[in-house]
């Protein structure tokens, strides 16, 4: 699991009450959610010589770029 895929930082929410913990996990999760639908749309408009910059062919791309905004 990547940093970015942790809903909230251990360090972020200690000494929080339990509902602001939620509430801050689940504002993380949304950003997490908002910047993966962002990628892979931009992702998905790249032409074939940016995507071979990137290590990409085109298919890895079409197929990261289908996934939805929740999937890793």
């Amino acid at each position: 699991m990547t940093a970015l895929a942790h809903p909230a930082p251990l360090s972020l929410t200690q000494g929080l009450p339990p509902l602001s913990r939620v509430l801050m996990a689940a504002s993380m999760t949304l950003a997490v959610w908002d910047m993966r639908a962002r990628s892979r749309r931009d992702l998905a408009t790249l032409p074939g010589d940016r995507l071979q910059d990137l290590g990409l062919t085109p298919e890895a791309a079409r197929r990261e770029a289908a996934k939805p905004f929740w999937r890793e």
